[in-house]
């Protein structure tokens, strides 16, 4: 479906131009807006083909335990260097980071749609408005680190782990909810309105 979409966009894109040159003067819309509505039909093709691939059951499985994986490693890492157990010099952060963390982050930032899917749009909101705020002060501890401003480093470390800690139970929480609603509405008892 997704090859179709691309196709019917691609040809509605050039039967739109070509119909905008046929005329100086004026724009032919008897054939302008047939082809407009066929590529916006294009686009909707596309979009409900992606949708779809993010659904899948195989996709949506591996990304479920993924994610609380790599939110753990991210959390277990930013431990880690607040603790000291493995002193590194706060003007050492930013390779750290680099290190630690870039895999982790990109790979939970990569199945975010998939705990949309999952959980439903307002847990998927709570989680990676947490992730990004923790993401965020992680990247200022990288700058900090870099620009020599150690205190304001290990600052933003703390309010980075305070934040992937947020989303770690945001996360928990919606797989929760989702595991305490799907055998009622199963069973009959709750309708799918009510999630």
């Amino acid at each position: 479906m997704r090859a179709a979409g691309l196709l019917l966009l691609m040809g509605s894109f050039l039967a739109a131009a070509f119909a905008a040159m046929t005329d100086a003067r004026a724009v032919p819309w008897q054939w302008f807006l047939p082809a407009f509505v066929a590529g916006a039909a294009g686009v909707a093709m596309v979009r409900r083909a992606e949708r779809q691939t993010r659904r899948s059951a195989a996709l949506q499985s591996a990304h479920e335990g993924r994610s609380e994986e790599c939110l753990g490693r991210v959390i277990d890492g930013l431990e880690a260097l607040l603790s000291g157990a493995q002193p590194v010099p706060p003007w050492e952060y930013r390779f750290e980071i680099d290190r630690r963390f870039r895999d982790d982050l990109a790979a939970f930032a990569e199945s975010r749609y998939s705990l949309a899917d999952l959980y439903g749009l307002a847990a998927f909101a709570e989680v990676m408005g947490a992730f990004a705020a923790g993401e965020r002060y992680l990247n200022r501890v990288w700058s900090a680190s870099a620009d020599g401003y150690l205190d304001e480093a290990r600052i933003y470390l703390e309010r980075s782990l305070e934040q992937f800690r947020d989303a770690a139970r945001q996360l928990s929480g919606a797989r929760a909810n989702v595991a305490d609603v799907l055998p009622r509405r199963a069973a009959g008892s709750i309708s799918a309105g009510e999630t």
